[in-house]
C-alpha cells in the first residue's frame, strides 16, 4: 500500500531504516553497559584497595598502643 502510494522500494527503504536504528540502538545499550560494568570494577577495585589500607593501618594503631601498653605494664613490674 505504501509502496503504490510513495513509490517502489519505500516500504522496504521503511523497514531498512526500522532495522538499522533498532541496531545502533542495542549497539548504544550494549556499549553503555560495558562502560557501566568497567566503572563498576574500578569502584570495586578502589572499596579493595581502600579497605586493605584501613585494615593495615588499624593493625598498625592496635599494634602501638599494645607495644606502648606492654612497655608501660613491663616498667611498672621492674620497679
Amino acid at each position: 500500500m505504501v509502496d503504490m502510494r510513495f513509490g517502489h522500494g519505500t516500504w522496504a527503504g521503511i523497514l531498512a531504516e526500522r532495522q538499522k536504528r533498532i541496531q545502533e540502538q542495542r549497539e548504544a545499550q550494549a556499549k553503555a553497559r560495558k562502560a557501566a560494568q568497567l566503572r563498576h570494577n574500578e569502584m570495586m577495585d578502589n572499596i579493595k584497595i581502600g579497605a586493605i589500607i584501613v585494615f593495615v593501618m588499624a593493625l598498625a594503631i592496635f599494634l602501638f598502643f599494645f607495644l606502648l601498653f606492654s612497655a608501660a605494664m613491663a616498667s611498672t613490674l621492674i620497679k
